[in-house]
């Protein structure tokens, strides 16, 4: 009975995802239509809490790519069609979320790593993702953007790698508000580490995913060896199997 409840209620908010998205044009049909499939996979092999911080992660993304956005476009940086993205968006930051349920479910079935320490690589992933999001949309504000891998080179907002004071500040508020949330709303659920330390460990590789971010756009990106979706999705993975890697350890 319980688990019928969980994918009933996993199922009205991957519908709400879905119909959010696509109503309020964050997202295009098929990439409203791939939320609500990532959104039921994550509830169904993970926990219906992770959907919330899908939920969150995109609204925030979406505000984010709405602020200020005649000024973005102006600029020549502005992302999507009006502020609308594609599948293609949602398969680059939430396959690696994706793929961790799957893998934590089971892992877990095998007594490998619970639930606690898969939900942190978990949303040590979502953070990456909106860190990255926030310091491309407001990054791009800054008149002081140098590339990452040559710090005396300027370049101009928007380039491939390159990060300024402003952008990096956005991205590491991201990440600390991301993980910060999941921390208060998953402690009454018992799904986080007791270990508070833990907290750190989504808030510090959340931001790493970011810079990785930076620079495989200064090197690979510019020079169209991979594109930027790959670039969103390389950077997650990275930044999850460095938050495993030190939960392995600890």
């Amino acid at each position: 009975m319980e688990i019928l409840v969980s994918i009933v209620s996993t199922f009205v908010l991957c519908c709400l995802i879905g119909g959010a998205t696509y109503y309020k044009k964050a997202l295009d049909g098929p990439g409203s239509l791939l939320a609500f499939v990532i959104g039921m996979l994550i509830g169904v092999f993970g926990h219906i809490i992770w959907v919330g911080m899908l939920l969150l992660f995109m609204s925030a993304s979406f505000i984010a790519t709405k602020f200020k956005y005649d000024a973005k476009k102006a600029r020549g940086v502005a992302e999507g069609r009006e502020g609308t993205r594609g599948a293609i968006n949602v398969a680059a930051n939430g396959l690696v979320p994706t793929m961790i349920c799957i893998m934590g479910y089971l892992s877990g079935l095998g007594g490998y790593i619970d639930i606690k320490y898969t939900g942190l690589v978990f949303i040590t992933a979502i953070s990456s993702a909106a860190s990255d999001t926030m310091a491309s949309e407001i990054g791009v504000f800054s008149d002081k953007v140098v590339l990452i891998t040559n710090p005396r080179m300027r370049v101009s907002p928007g380039t491939d790698g390159g990060i300024s004071l402003l952008g990096e500040f956005a991205a590491f508020g991201a990440a600390s508000f991301v993980s910060l949330v999941y921390w208060v709303v998953s402690y009454p659920f018992g799904i986080v580490p007791e270990e508070g330390c833990m907290l750190f460990l989504p808030i510090i590789f959340g931001f790493i995913g970011c810079q990785i971010d930076s620079i495989l756009g200064a090197t690979l990106e510019r020079r169209k060896i991979i594109g930027k979706h790959a670039v969103n999705f390389l950077s997650s993975m990275f930044a999850s199997f460095l938050v495993l890697f030190v939960i392995i350890l600890i």
